[in-house]
């Protein structure tokens, strides 16, 4: 009796640690790598749960690594997108790795466009793409508030 238990508390953690996906945080970005089956509860619950980081980290970029999804319906691919622009609506570029070719194909025939939204064949890419999208538009801030701190300045007055 008591091993049943024992196994059923068992069974519990093991299905508790599959209810999330985890998300870690290196340096300023975040990094979530599905590696299991999505279902519309599961996809629900990491959109929040990636949303709420990148709220606490305040995260300049996301990478969503789908490498290990074989399939993917219209819901799940809707929420995928929609997670990725929304973390973009909060400050925090997106780069989808991992595609695989028959994920590839079912987000073409569902008709998916991912404007501003990246993707990469692996983390490695998707790394460079985020560092540099990053890089980017830090670069093109400090120009923006230089440019305005010049403007401010100067009157063009010799007096």
């Amino acid at each position: 009796m008591q091993d049943e238990g024992v196994n059923y508390s068992r069974q519990q953690r093991i299905r508790r640690a599959w209810d999330r996906i985890p998300i870690l945080q290196v340096e300023d970005y975040l990094l979530a790598s599905i590696q299991v089956p999505l279902h519309d509860e599961l996809a629900l619950r990491f959109q929040r749960d990636l949303l709420d980081m990148i709220e606490q980290s305040r995260a300049k970029g996301v990478i969503i690594d789908i490498t290990a999804i074989d399939v993917v319906d219209s819901f799940i691919t809707r929420i995928l997108v929609e997670t990725a622009r929304m973390a973009s609506l909060m400050g925090a570029e997106t780069v989808i790795v991992g595609l695989r070719p028959e994920i590839s194909i079912t987000l073409v025939e569902f008709g998916v466009e991912f404007e501003n939204i990246k993707t990469a064949l692996d983390l490695e890419h998707g790394i460079k793409i985020l560092k540099e999208k990053t890089l980017d538009k830090n670069l093109s801030s400090d120009g923006r508030k230089h440019h305005k701190m010049r403007g401010n300045g100067d009157t063009g007055d010799a007096t």
